[in-house]
């Protein structure tokens, strides 16, 4: 067995795929300060999403990568992005973007960013019928 090949076994050793409902990978090994996977890989120290891109891809991770599912323990390569839109609006229900677009008008737009969990751009965005289109 190679070295690459032992490293891609150690990293699925700490992913459980079955205990998510949404199809997450899990990640159950180290996790950084701030509770993001991460691991050695090359020996260096990396980021368990941004190896499991590398793994499922065969090329190292772009500069910027999202979570689709927003799960921070996700290792699962489907639910990655580079377009941190797609990440944040696949967090929204269309109730949650009808809300956005016509019932928080007491709020400020950084005010319903934050109660969604969202970007405020993409508040404006929602907002001028640019990114979700309701009726």
């Amino acid at each position: 067995m190679t070295n690459k090949e032992q490293q891609i076994k150690n990293h699925f050793k700490k992913v459980d795929k079955t205990s998510s409902d949404s199809g997450c990978w899990l990640w159950t090994g180290a996790l950084d300060p701030v509770g993001y996977p991460f691991q050695r890989w090359d020996g260096k120290l990396a980021k368990g999403h941004r190896v499991a891109y590398e793994i499922h891809h065969g090329e190292p991770a772009p500069k910027r990568l999202f979570r689709t599912c927003g799960n921070k323990l996700c290792v699962n390569p489907e639910h990655f992005t580079t377009d941190s839109r797609v990440a944040q609006s696949k967090k929204l229900s269309e109730t949650d973007v009808a809300q956005i677009k016509y019932g928080c008008d007491d709020m400020t737009q950084v005010e319903i960013a934050e109660r969604f969990g969202i970007a405020q751009s993409m508040v404006s965005q929602i907002k001028a019928g640019k990114l979700w289109k309701t009726t």
